[in-house]
């Protein structure tokens, strides 16, 4: 029997769904944005946010992965809009040095359009101003957010994005919680306990924000890390621990496999 190195390419007859892919790489593109936003905020995905926007002329495809995206963005909500121009202006910048020698006398009509944002984008990725089209490489096209904290330009899905960034309670406990999960995840790893193995939990910390957030999610807590019995402890308490830092603050987690 050859190789399977030596034989050929098996023949795929399945059609190429180029409408999927564009799409899937619009909500990667969103996605991006929508992280690089946090991250300019200073705000780590574990924390969940309220409410996301997307705008666009071309926003109702974006429905159906919406699922991904509050996953991918830890967000509880999403609204679509087409109304772009309600939190920020695009603005169109002529490249004068590379269009200039191109369309001669006509470059003071262009200006002059430029200045009025008199231009239409057409479907060749184009822009036509005064009656001339002008190619890419011979323009830019960039927005202008009225708030630049939480909202950027996606180019690559032609769409503005914005997060409420601003957190309640409920959301930073939340995100404790999440990141507290997260370290008893790590800390099973490193027991060395199987994924099916249920334990105990103990947690010892002076911090009242982590102790209320335990308090809170105390039942979401326990049934993700297949706990039978969760405590808040005093330090002295703990036989043996790990010690984690989260929201600057110490935490001392004990796991025992039941």
């Amino acid at each position: 029997m050859n190789s399977i190195h030596l034989q050929n390419f098996p023949q795929i007859n399945a059609k190429i769904d180029s409408a999927l892919i564009d799409e899937i790489a619009k909500i990667r593109h969103i996605c991006s944005t929508a992280l690089s936003i946090r991250k300019e905020a200073n705000l780590r995905v574990r924390l969940p946010l309220a409410k996301m926007w997307i705008y666009g002329k071309n926003v109702d495809f974006i429905g159906k992965y919406r699922d991904i995206i509050l996953d991918e963005i830890n967000v509880k909500s999403i609204e679509l809009s087409s109304d772009i121009s309600s939190i920020g202006k695009e603005v169109l910048q002529i490249n004068f040095k590379t269009l200039g020698p191109k369309i001669g006398k006509d470059i003071q009509k262009v200006l002059n359009a430029q200045k009025n944002g008199e231009y239409e984008k057409m479907p060749s990725g184009n822009v036509k101003i005064a009656d001339i089209e002008i190619e890419k490489c011979d323009f830019d096209l960039s927005f202008l957010p009225n708030d630049k904290i939480a909202t950027q330009f996606s180019k690559g899905a032609d769409v503005a994005v914005k997060l409420d960034v601003e957190l309640t309670q409920d959301l930073i406990s939340e995100g404790i919680m999440r990141d507290i999960n997260r370290l008893i995840q790590q800390d099973r790893k490193a027991n060395g306990y199987n994924v099916t193995d249920r334990i105990s939990i103990q947690i010892a910390t002076h911090c009242d924000e982590i102790v209320n957030a335990l308090n809170l999610h105390k039942t979401t807590l326990m049934e993700q890390c297949l706990a039978d019995s969760f405590e808040i402890v005093p330090l002295e308490n703990l036989k043996s621990y790990r010690e984690h830092e989260i929201i600057d603050k110490t935490i001392h987690i004990s796991l025992s496999r039941l």
